[in-house]
């Protein structure tokens, strides 16, 4: 992806999306696919031979679809409808997942970026060093459904001195307020914020990594 001119990249993050939360979930609907869709084909079948047979015998095809064999089209037409209703319903998330992310860290900032897959358009921004005031690398407590204790997830909170416009989805913009360093180090309840990890949108290894990555090119902007 492309960088500002003068920016000498460090490392490039790749980030990862997260595998199904539910994998029953996933289960279900192509089981649900597969059941309407091999059902569908036999109701197809069966109407098309009594339709041809009709038509052998000289009867029109509204006739043949609509008089004599009205019920046959009145249920392959509504299993085909929910058919096509379940495959999009099951699929209409999948360019988002497939939608490639990444964060260039680099001696002037960084480059957050969505590379677009089908209808979903490309997001970038740029966060220069300057416009952050500190970065807050920490553990974040999430309690799932059914879990006997909350979860750790690393979370990375950049506060800045000015909005950046142009986030892409998995970059969350927020404010100060009831964070861990609101009204600590000058920061207010209405300070910027960009979040990075946390709700299971980028995979814990993912966050680690660009942590570490940011670390190791600005260490002085870490809170501690």
């Amino acid at each position: 992806m492309p960088h500002p001119p003068s920016q000498r990249v460090v490392r490039t993050v790749r980030l990862g999306s997260p595998p199904p939360r539910r994998i029953g979930d996933l289960e279900l609907r192509i089981a649900g696919i597969v059941g309407l869709g091999s059902f569908g084909l036999l109701l197809t079948g069966a109407l098309l031979t009594l339709v041809d047979m009709d038509l052998d015998r000289g009867r029109h095809l509204a006739e043949a679809l609509w008089v004599r064999n009205r019920a046959l089209t009145i249920t392959t037409a509504v299993c085909l409808l929910l058919l096509a209703v379940v495959v999009t319903a099951s699929t209409c998330g999948v360019p988002r997942t497939l939608t490639r992310r990444a964060v260039a860290v680099g001696d002037l900032g960084l480059e957050v970026a969505e590379r677009p897959v089908w209808r979903f358009r490309s997001r970038r921004a740029f966060i220069a060093w300057d416009d952050v005031h500190v970065i807050d690398v920490w553990r974040y407590g999430v309690r799932a459904a059914g879990a006997p204790r909350p979860a750790k997830r690393v979370v990375i909170d950049l506060y800045l001195h000015r909005d950046v416009p142009g986030l892409p989805s998995f970059a969350v913009r927020t404010r100060a307020g009831g964070l861990r360093l609101d009204g600590r180090r000058g920061i207010d309840a209405g300070t910027p914020v960009v979040r990075i990890g946390g709700d299971g949108s980028v995979p814990e290894q993912d966050v680690r990594e660009l942590a570490e990555t940011i670390g190791g090119e600005r260490p002085d902007l870490l809170h501690r």
